[in-house]
């Protein structure tokens, strides 16, 4: 599958109150789950210092957007969307059962049920439309793009003309992943059933891999400069270069972006290392180093590579929908 080399990724560890279990990175917006499926969130003002806010609600899963679009299922199937208003923020429900959802825009809502059927909307209808094909996991990007994995781990890019129509077909792209995630058409990354984590490389259409084992990743940034993961232990893992951390700096002490001089740049990461098979492969760094940049990278432990490469040469599709 794709290079057998690994670039290095500048990972560190954000520090979260309880262990998580999924995560959506809407550009600077940060979504999580946690194992007790309650919701997590850092924002632009919160990000850089890891400073985790809990959302009400409970879920299985969450998927937001760089703008206001945030999405969830929980354990009974049931959609809700949260919804922005003048009288206050709160979840509202949605009609139909999902055990899975990703969110564009809001013209670009897909999702899968129990049974693995795909299905689309958009948030002005909020009425699911079945699409073809079957699929355990996929992500929309900002630009209408979906990629999916089905249960044999194969993946396939939907083919339109129009991202916001129901018009269009599924292409089978090399490779095996068990979890994809998309910011925009040639940017996406996945991991696969050894927690290897790959990249799509839009200059030779196939893949590469990034160092590290992450059991779900979020990229929400074009040339992978803002990557987030959540690895087997529940520990969360970020990549975000250097621009973006000055960038990021700049929204939150905007009385400094005038004044001369590099930003400081501010960030506790504590470094554990990447966790594999149960085993802690890393060291605890908690000392504090003022050259600079105050900047912990963590880096992992275990690169490995892909336990299998091939793939079955059937998709296969799910019979008449459920309903709702």
């Amino acid at each position: 599958m794709g290079s057998s080399g690994s670039a290095e990724m500048k990972w560190r560890i954000a520090p979260t109150p309880v262990s998580f279990q999924v995560i959506s990175c809407g550009g600077f917006n940060v979504y999580a789950v946690d194992s007790m499926l309650q919701f997590w969130k850092l924002d632009q003002n919160t990000i850089l210092d890891c400073e985790w806010k809990q959302m009400e609600g409970r879920g299985n899963y969450i998927d937001g957007t760089e703008g206001k679009q945030l999405w969830c299922t929980n354990q009974s199937d049931e959609i809700f969307f949260f919804y922005y208003g003048w009288t206050g923020n709160r979840w509202e429900k949605v009609a139909g059962a999902l055990m899975m959802i990703s969110v564009g825009k809001g013209q670009y809502i897909w999702g899968i049920n129990r049974q693995g059927e795909i299905f689309k909307t958009n948030e002005k209808s909020k009425v699911w439309t079945k699409m073809p094909g079957n699929a355990q996991n996929l992500s929309v990007g900002r630009d209408g793009s979906c990629w999916c994995v089905n249960s044999s781990h194969q993946i396939f890019r939907w083919v339109t003309k129009n991202p916001e129509s129901f018009d269009g077909n599924w292409e089978q792209m090399p490779g095996a992943l068990r979890q994809i995630s998309v910011y925009d058409d040639h940017t996406i990354v996945g991991t696969n059933a050894s927690d290897d984590i790959w990249y799509w490389d839009r200059n030779v259409n196939n893949w590469k891999q990034f160092s590290g084992k992450l059991r779900h990743v979020s990229v929400g940034a074009t040339r992978y400069d803002h990557v987030w993961g959540v690895n087997a232990q529940g520990e969360v893992w970020y990549h975000r270069t250097a621009a973006k951390d000055d960038y990021l700096y700049k929204l939150k002490h905007p009385q400094q972006a005038t004044n001369p001089g590099p930003a400081h740049v501010h960030v506790h990461a504590h470094d554990h290392g990447h966790h594999h098979n149960g085993n802690h492969h890393g060291h605890h760094d908690h000392g504090h180093h003022h050259n600079g940049n105050h900047v912990h990278q963590g880096y992992p432990a275990q690169q490995g590579y892909p336990a299998q490469q091939g793939y079955p040469a059937q998709q296969g599709y799910a019979g008449a929908p459920t309903g709702y």
